[in-house]
Parts: structure tokens; C-alpha cells; sequence
């Protein structure tokens, strides 16, 4: 199964103790998703070594965790 392309962009806080931010876009359209760093970047890098089309990443290029997005 081919997965859409996903571009992402991680913006570091400006100042301590502000929020970092991770903007996804996919197929032209793009939005803040709902990504830890720390937690979410292992994820991307493994998920890309091993090839695996269901994890984490490809849940979030398919929309899923949108709700996560309004805490």
C-alpha cells in the first residue's frame, strides 16, 4: 500500500519553557499536528528505517488524532 507523502516542519520554542510546534502538510494541505518532539520524533525515525506503513506517522498523515490538536 503506497502512503501519501507527508512534509514535516518542527518549529522550536523561541524562548524556555515555550511550546514547540510541528506543522504536517500532505497532499497541499497542511495543519499543526498533534506531535511531542521528543516522544513522536524516535517514532518518525524508526518507522522510516523499518519501512512500517501503520505506525504513529502513517496514522497521522491519514488524519487520525485531530481531537489531540484542540487540547
Amino acid at each position: 500500500m503506497s502512503l501519501p507523502v507527508m512534509e514535516i516542519t518542527l518549529v522550536k520554542a523561541a524562548w524556555p519553557g515555550g511550546r514547540d510546534r510541528a506543522y504536517l502538510t500532505v497532499g497541499g494541505v497542511a495543519w499543526r499536528g498533534p506531535v511531542h518532539v521528543s516522544h513522536d520524533l524516535p517514532h518518525l525515525v524508526v518507522e522510516s528505517l523499518f519501512d512500517i506503513n501503520d505506525g504513529l506517522w502513517a496514522e497521522l498523515a491519514a488524519g487520525s488524532h485531530a481531537a489531540a490538536t484542540h487540547a
